[in-house]
């Protein structure tokens, strides 16, 4: 059976992914405050980067049974 994740490492996931298809010199720096910042926070040397990530479900019982 394949390992689930949970909701913060697939938000990790994909935003790193996304930084590394776009060839983005950020490294990963920290996961967002779930309050007033982005799910993931990157930076380089002079910049912060933040990136919200947003899954689309067919419904509500999709999603419950996603996470």
């Amino acid at each position: 059976m394949a390992e689930k994740f949970s909701k913060r490492d697939h938000e990790k996931y994909v935003a790193s992914n996304l930084i590394k298809s776009l060839n983005l010199p950020y490294e990963f720096d920290r996961m967002g405050n779930d309050k007033n910042e982005p799910d993931v926070i990157f930076k380089d040397q002079s910049k912060t980067l933040g990136i919200e990530i947003c899954l689309a479900y067919y419904d509500n019982t999709d999603a419950r049974q996603e996470w």
